[in-house]
Order: C-alpha cells, then structure tokens, then sequence
C-alpha cells in the first residue's frame, strides 16, 4: 500500500540572486515555522 502525502495547504515560493550565502538561513526559517497544515517550500 503506497501512501501519498497531503496536498499543502501552503507553496511558498522564494526567488533568490545572488545571495547564495543567505540561503541556508533563509530556508531554515521556513523549516522551523510550526504549522498544523501542510507546506511545500
């Protein structure tokens, strides 16, 4: 039995240029936001 994930409830869409080293913090700040509904970043 296969299992699919939920579809999110949330996209979050972040365009980034020349700000490489920014982008690891950036994206953690998006990991650690507590949600009770699907994301997708």
């Amino acid at each position: 039995m296969s299992h699919t994930p939920p579809t999110p409830l949330l996209s979050i869409t972040c365009l980034v240029f020349n700000h490489e080293n920014f982008l690891r913090q950036c994206l953690d700040g998006f990991i650690m936001q507590k949600t009770n509904f699907p994301i997708e970043i």
